[in-house]
């Protein structure tokens, strides 16, 4: 995770096929990742930067800016995150990410005719379905 002191830039996937902690199998590829890319709006429906996968309104510790796609995988570039978050990541506290999607048709997206960014989690011990990322 890049730190300029205003945002973080959060490598959030690559391209693979990948089984989460319920044994649920995504094949990611550079559609998927455009996609995302693609139909983010910060302004529409920002995506909150939480921490783990909350189950339900657990606090916001930062919003989803901006996604690129660089190279086949997917940055978040993340702002208004408070420093003691910062410090807990510079530390060593939250070494890993895990991106959560709508996908498409999901009546709950902004955007239900695309793959949507719903949040980023940061996870401590927890190990990611995608890992591999900086």
């Amino acid at each position: 995770m890049a730190d300029d002191g205003k945002t973080f830039e959060i490598e959030l996937m690559r391209q693979g096929i990948f089984a989460d902690q319920h044994d649920r199998v995504t094949a990611v590829d550079t559609t998927l990742i455009r996609d995302l890319a693609d139909s983010y709006d910060e302004t529409a429906s920002p995506a909150p930067l939480v921490l783990g996968h909350p189950s339900s309104n657990h606090p916001a510790y930062g919003w989803v800016k901006s996604l690129t796609e660089r190279g086949g995988k997917l940055f978040a570039q993340v702002g208004q995150v408070p420093e003691v978050l910062r410090e807990a990541v510079r530390d060593g506290y939250y070494r890993k990410c895990s991106a959560s999607w709508y996908l498409p048709e999901n009546p709950n997206s902004p955007n239900p005719a695309k793959h949507y960014l719903r949040h980023v989690g940061l996870l401590g011990a927890a190990v990611p379905a995608i890992t591999g990322l900086a």
